[in-house]
């Protein structure tokens, strides 16, 4: 599907425009007393500093075609569903060396909602799910300002559809 394709690179996305819009403050943090930026914000740093301009409007040329795929698809639901992770998070040991190199998700790959921070968009996790006891969510995305519209349908799947025990 074109909509998948186009969003299958989100998490990279992401990562370049908030680095290069935190860039600033990264550098001043790093100037001040670099020891106090974690490993994972020094290459969040470094690879914000090897960005042009040129490559900051790519990603927003990007994002905005994101965009647009997304409207193309969300007229024909009220809402989407999908998973909110690639499994529970992992416990505090780190990541499983997946996702992004140098940079890691303490709390899980953020994959799964990395396009809709991407583009903007409404997303509610929910807990429905667990694997091994861990508890696994399920996303409920909606439209572009129908926030309101899509926290009521992830309200009413809380309240009316009984959580998977795994």
């Amino acid at each position: 599907m074109a909509f998948e394709r186009e969003i299958a690179e989100s998490l990279l996305l992401c990562r370049d425009i908030c680095g290069w819009e935190l860039r600033w403050t990264l550098r001043n943090l790093a100037r001040k007393d670099i020891t106090k930026l974690s490993p994972s914000m020094r290459v969040r740093l470094d690879l914000a500093e090897a960005m042009s301009i040129d490559d900051y409007r790519a990603a927003l040329a990007k994002r905005e075609a994101m965009r647009s795929r997304f409207h193309a698809v969300a007229g024909t639901a009220d809402a989407m569903i999908t998973l909110s992770s690639a499994g529970p998070a992992p416990f505090m040991a780190g990541n499983s060396g997946k996702g992004e190199p140098g940079i890691t998700h303490t709390t899980g790959l953020p994959a799964y909602n990395a396009w809709t921070s991407a583009i903007g968009c409404p997303a509610v996790t929910v807990p429905m799910l667990a694997v091994e006891g861990m508890p696994v969510g399920v996303q409920i995305v909606g439209r572009h300002d129908d926030d309101w519209r899509t926290t009521g349908i992830a309200r009413w799947l809380k309240e009316t559809v009984a959580p998977v025990a795994g």
